[in-house]
């Protein structure tokens, strides 16, 4: 950058030296110059002196600053030579104005006069860390251009909103527009620029969103764009989304003008605004309809009496389940045994059938689990497709066969049936959106969310446990990992625009309890210790969505997922020890391990 004085007169010259000594120039002066040359300039330079209002004009598209040297010069000494002091004496100062070319008219008068093209209208977003006001604002008021003004620290944020901006449908023309926020002066010097470029085109909407960034930035732009707002006439916007109050506010109008925020956010918007890709969805699966359907078997599942026999039905499918993981089971083991029951494998991975010999009831109650399956339960499962069951006359053997082709059912049956029972409470409940089954990937971190919920621009998290989550003496317990793979995947999220529940069948530790609602503001729902678990959940779905609902605009969609490819090997994620493996991810260890140092 170099700067450039432009006089031909000696006694501004000696002036200029006489400020430059005592420190007293807002800048220092490389070169001095009778005439100026538009040629030697570059962007980024700086121009000092007294200069024709068209070569200002000319600058400024060049850009390149300009400083005006201001005289009060009496009328009795104009035309005169000025000595250095005379310039100090009347009043010499250097001051910056900006100068654009709003139309010209061509001689001889009377021509017509050609009016300035007009241009497409623009949104100004600076990006913070929380993404979704920004696409909330532009999903409520539309511009066919976004400029993103990024500082270095937000740069992997702009990459990720300019991301989400192209898989729109009919996406604006996305810049993004390194923005130093190193200190106040500088972010208004850039913003003043900016505003002086925009002025000087013809567009229908010029919409600033005062919502992200800095404090520093949004004063910035809502000083330089109000001083100026006459310039844009209607077309201005001072756009702050509002997310305690629900509403949009126009912060650059006298009148502070509001509307109402609709609901514009899906499930796959909230996520892709965070960084975070989606493989699959359980929920995308063909005929996934079927499972929400099974009414009567989330009713005997639910019951109180279930809590009994249900710990021995899933120690069965949780060996069933490590016979099929490929993963566990590398050296391809077809029988598998514990202290309760051995278990071997028959038929296919896709069509798996399974005899079962009880070695002994031990902690587990398998009287209760046998009343079951040759009653109600057991013809539920042939009923609604999940299982066909088989017991042996002496009590004691069991056949188990299941079809994994069009869905995996072993995975509903060994507890992926709780999240699809909670699916269809929010889907009954008219949420926006929903999901079951959302496996993830954030930074080559692969994941999976039990139930994402989407309502009124909010998401809520759900984590579902069947199996045990008790201390059982350990200092590290199952509902740890748990929580904090609740916390680590809804913090992710973004802070202020998620909830997060913890839907567990059986109980937890006081202790977990605790630190779940006052450490992670994670909602924890216990059937063991609430008679009316199912009362409850109903309840509590009832009044988040009707916290949440906002009118949905014309243009929401429910998102669209893949299903999941069929690999028979889910149903060990879903319970028990293969339960906790899913859950001691590498986020969760990640969590576990920091919680541990402290």
């Amino acid at each position: 950058m170099t700067t450039y004085l432009v006089t031909r007169h000696e006694g501004t010259r000696i002036w200029v030296d006489a400020k430059a000594k005592h420190g007293q120039l807002p800048f220092a002066i490389d070169r001095m110059l009778d005439h100026l040359d538009l040629s030697i300039l570059k962007k980024g330079d700086v121009v000092v002196g007294t200069l024709p209002i068209r070569m200002i004009a000319t600058l400024q598209t060049m850009g390149v600053k300009f400083w005006s040297l201001d005289i009060e010069t009496p009328p009795a000494q104009r035309g005169k030579e000025l000595t250095g002091v005379q310039v100090y004496r009347y009043g010499g100062r250097f001051a910056r104005y900006e100068v654009r070319q709003k139309e010209a008219e061509e001689v001889p008068a009377g021509r017509a006069r050609k009016a300035a093209s007009p241009q497409p209208s623009i949104s100004l977003i600076p990006v913070s860390a929380q993404l979704a006001p920004a696409a909330i604002g532009w999903l409520q008021m539309r511009t066919d251009q976004v400029c993103l003004l990024a500082s270095p620290a937000m740069k992997k944020q702009a990459s990720a909103l300019k991301q989400w901006f192209s898989s729109r449908e009919n996406p604006p023309k996305v810049v993004v527009v390194e923005w130093d926020d190193s200190s106040y002066a500088v972010l208004l010097e850039q913003v003043e620029d900016l505003v002086g470029e925009l002025a000087m085109g013809l567009r229908p909407q010029v919409v600033v969103n005062l919502t992200g960034g800095t404090k520093p930035m949004s004063m910035a732009l809502q000083r330089a764009f109000g001083k100026r707002a006459e310039a844009f006439g209607s077309a201005l916007r001072g756009l702050y989304v509002d997310t305690e109050h629900r509403q949009l506010e126009d912060l650059l109008s006298p009148h502070r003008p509001t509307l109402p925020m609709q609901g514009v956010l899906n499930i796959a918007d909230m996520l892709a605004l965070q960084g975070f890709k989606v493989a699959s969805a359980q929920s995308a699966a063909p005929k996934y309809g079927d499972w929400l359907a099974r009414a009567s078997l989330f009713d005997l599942l639910l019951d109180r009496g279930a809590r009994d026999w249900l710990p021995a039905w899933y120690s069965l499918l949780d060996l069933a389940g490590w016979l099929l993981d490929e993963r566990k089971n590398r050296k391809g083991k077809r029988l598998a045994s514990n202290e309760f029951a051995s278990i071997e494998w028959m038929g296919s991975r896709k069509q798996p059938s399974f005899e079962i010999s009880i070695l002994g009831a031990g902690k587990q109650n398998w009287s209760g689990l046998r009343r079951a399956l040759s009653g109600s339960f057991g013809a539920a499962l042939l009923r609604c497709g999940v299982a066909q069951v088989q017991l042996s006359d002496t009590g004691d053997r069991l056949q188990l066969k299941f079809d994994l082709t069009a869905r995996d059912e072993l995975a509903f049956a060994a507890g992926g049936w709780l999240e699809v029972w909670l699916a269809k409470q929010f889907a009954d409940a008219g949420v926006d959106d929903w999901a079951q089954g959302v496996e993830v990937s954030r930074a080559d971190v692969k994941n999976e969310f039990d139930l994402v919920v989407a309502c009124g621009n909010r998401l809520l998290v759900v984590e579902a446990k069947t199996g045990g989550l008790n201390r059982d003496g350990k200092q590290d317990t199952r509902a740890a990992e748990a929580v904090y793979k609740l916390d680590a995947l809804a913090e992710k999220l973004g802070h202020y625009f998620n909830d997060r529940w913890l839907v567990t069948l059986r109980g937890l530790d006081s202790k977990d309890a605790d630190r779940a609602s006052k450490n992670h503001r994670i909602r924890v729902f216990e059937g063991q210790s609430d008679p009316k678990f199912t009362a409850s959940v109903h309840d509590a779905i009832r009044k988040w969505v009707e916290n949440c609902r906002l009118p949905e605009s014309e243009g929401f969609a429910p998102s669209h997922f893949d299903p999941p490819r069929p690999t028979g090997s889910r149903a060990s994620g879903k319970s028990g020890d293969a339960k906790r493996a899913a859950c001691g991810d590498q986020m969760a260890n990640a969590f576990i391990k920091a919680r541990n140092k402290h």
